[in-house]
């Protein structure tokens, strides 16, 4: 769903509510980067809506950087947001970006984007992140690699889920992660309770599929069905626990 933004009907920026709960998660006004920032709805409007002065907009490709830029004319801010063409955080300096957006990525491509650039990522002070897939896997990275998650957005649209992270480096030291924070994250309960419960029967459903698809296979691991089976637990204890 695309939600108009400004008064203006001809100067209006479509912009969904995916966007729209990613740009309310800029918290600091300093510079911010939009790493593949396809039609650059979002730096227009971080600039627009929230006030901030300067945005990087990147793309490793450059017709949407084409694109972006005639929104960003047809809005007048040239002089905010900068356009840069180039393959995930090379494009900035060492603390050149205080907050960093990546959306709209598969979660394993955001990790080694976060790896290929580790003293880049580690320097700002929030990273905003919103993969399409993976989202469990970009987890254990962050939790792996000394990043703390500081906030979990979950959102629905139509009949897909959204999960916004927001996360910080500070060299948090390897803990044993819960299988369950992996899976569905440490903020569940802060959620939309009806959301939530459509999130997680969701997640029952897909690992009942998988867990029926191991024990018909004779290569699968007994550790890893047993593994399966103790997530099943916790996520039906998770959606007794918002049924109370």
């Amino acid at each position: 769903m695309v939600k108009w933004v400004g008064s203006d009907h001809n100067m209006r920026i479509p912009l969904s509510h995916r966007l729209k709960a990613i740009a309310d998660e800029v918290i600091i006004n300093k510079t911010v980067a939009d790493i593949g920032t396809d039609h650059g709805y979002l730096p227009v409007y971080l600039v627009k809506n929230k006030g901030l002065s300067s945005v990087i907009a990147a793309d490793v490709n450059q017709d949407p950087l084409n694109k972006a830029r005639r929104v960003i004319q047809r809005h007048k801010l040239q002089q905010h947001i900068e356009l840069r063409l180039g393959d995930g955080l090379s494009i900035l300096h060492e603390g050149e970006a205080s907050t960093i957006i990546i959306a709209g990525m598969g979660g394993n491509l955001i990790s080694e984007i976060l790896e290929q650039s580790p003293s880049i990522a580690k320097g700002a002070e929030r990273i905003i992140l919103q993969p399409v897939q993976s989202v469990r896997e970009l987890r254990q990275y962050l939790l792996e690699n000394g990043y703390e998650i500081t906030n979990e957005i979950l959102m629905q649209e139509k009949n897909r889920f959204y999960e916004i992270l927001c996360t910080q480096f500070r060299n948090k030291p390897l803990q044993q992660i819960d299988p369950l924070v992996l899976e569905v994250g440490a903020f569940l309960q802060y959620q939309e309770p009806d959301i939530s419960q459509a999130f997680l029967r969701r997640k029952i459903r897909l690992t009942e599929n998988k867990r029926r698809g191991m024990l018909k296979s004779e290569t699968v691991e007994k550790s890893k069905i047993m593994e399966v089976e103790l997530l099943l637990i916790k996520l039906k204890e998770a959606l007794e626990w918002f049924a109370k």
